[in-house]
């Protein structure tokens, strides 16, 4: 019988259908202000790059050590590492450099201050010109990382599925390049002691770069010219703190390459309603929040052109 209600709620999250009487609660997180300070594409954190040498339509000048720098931010909450490539200089003109050159970064942190700045600096390399050569060039910047997007939510859990004062109540949300943009409760009563109840979370893709798979996220300059339509790639979430339950898995979820969207379901399961005296435990508000976290790896390029504007010679 359990294992009947909880593929009922599987199916009622891909159909759509409310056969089951069920409580749904559709909401959208706080925090996706796009006029906020300090937000990425409206969102609260996030790891971001800039291109601090050569700047775009920059000249430099010929003859001397050409070190290219790239500053990458951490406005989000977590922890994180990363690692971040310079392509595209002719090996002719930038003596020194192979074609591709990787440096790694990481953020940590253990109070409540912000994330420092990481500079990254390549090189250097050895400006020439030979005869004939062009003079306009384009570095591209390949920013791998892993990042969290996260959020602060009290359930709401009864017996019966159709109270209308059952709300689920969101407190906060720290979304990095993807956003977590709503969640769908579905609450259905499986016996007179028990509810089974799941969760699906809508995700946005609200960077400019992509998900890719971990794996990849140190592969160097290898995997560079992979084609993303060929990689299959999720991310991962768990709910910490959840009622009575701990913590909750919720299933991979993979991008569509369309929408820039992805449906995440957290079969959370059976829950118990009354204590081992008999006790409604839900009697009052849900006092401790539940906190989800999703985990993913991205992607974020970057290019500058520039020119050669003397030389020292």
């Amino acid at each position: 019988m359990k294992k009947l209600i909880l593929f009922l709620i599987l199916l009622l999250f891909i159909t759509g259908c409310a056969e089951i009487k069920s409580q749904v609660d559709n909401f959208k997180l706080p925090g996706l202000d796009n006029t906020k300070e300090n937000s990425v594409l409206g969102n609260s954190g996030g790891i971001t790059m800039d291109i601090v040498y050569p700047k775009e339509s920059e000249k430099v000048i010929t003859g001397i050590q050409f070190a290219p720098s790239i500053k990458i931010n951490n406005l989000g909450s977590s922890n994180t590492d990363g690692q971040t490539c310079i392509t595209g200089l002719d090996q002719n003109v930038f003596s020194g450099f192979d074609g591709c050159e990787c440096l790694t970064y990481s953020f940590q942190k253990y109070d409540n201050e912000k994330f420092e700045p990481v500079v990254l600096t390549y090189g250097p390399y050895t400006l020439t010109q030979p005869e004939n050569s062009r003079s306009d060039f384009t570095m591209t910047v390949t920013n791998k990382f892993a990042s969290k997007s996260q959020a602060l939510f009290k359930p709401c859990i009864r017996k019966e599925g159709n109270i209308d004062d059952c709300k689920v109540t969101t407190l906060e949300s720290i979304n990095g390049q993807v956003a977590i943009s709503s969640i769908t409760e579905v609450l259905a009563p499986s016996s007179d002691q028990n509810v089974v109840m799941a969760l699906k979370v809508e995700l946005t893709n609200a960077g400019t770069g992509k998900i890719i798979n971990q794996r990849s996220m140190y592969s160097e300059c290898a995997d560079l010219t992979v084609d993303p339509r060929k990689e299959q790639v999720t991310v991962s979430a768990v709910i910490e703190n959840f009622p009575f339950l701990g913590n909750v898995y919720c299933q991979a979820a993979s991008f569509d390459k369309k929408t820039n969207k992805a449906t995440m379901t957290c079969m959370v399961g059976e829950i118990g309603l009354f204590d081992i005296s008999g006790g409604y435990k839900f009697g009052q508000e849900i006092q401790t929040p539940s906190k989800i976290t999703v985990s993913y790896a991205y992607e974020e390029r970057d290019s500058n052109k520039f020119s050669f504007g003397g030389s020292t010679l």
